[in-house]
């Protein structure tokens, strides 16, 4: 088996992807968002890109699965 590169710039991209829009599977659960995010801002401190989110707007998120509030 030979030795492979490491795509970083294919790493940078994942990650910077997962902290810029959540999955859609991922949306609704409130419960993953805070470690998604987590797991996106550690893989790009790694990558030494953290620079990618610190002036980020905040996270997009599809909320049509959503129901909306009821009124009582």
């Amino acid at each position: 088996m030979g030795r492979r590169e490491f795509a970083r710039a294919h790493h940078v991209a994942f990650f910077d992807a997962m902290a810029t829009e959540l999955p859609d599977d991922y949306a609704p659960q409130e419960v993953n968002h805070l470690t998604l995010g987590y797991f996106a801002v550690g893989g790009l401190s790694l990558l030494r890109e953290l620079d990618r989110v610190r002036s980020r707007r905040p996270l997009r998120r599809d909320t049509s699965s959503i129901d909306p509030p009821r009124e009582v």
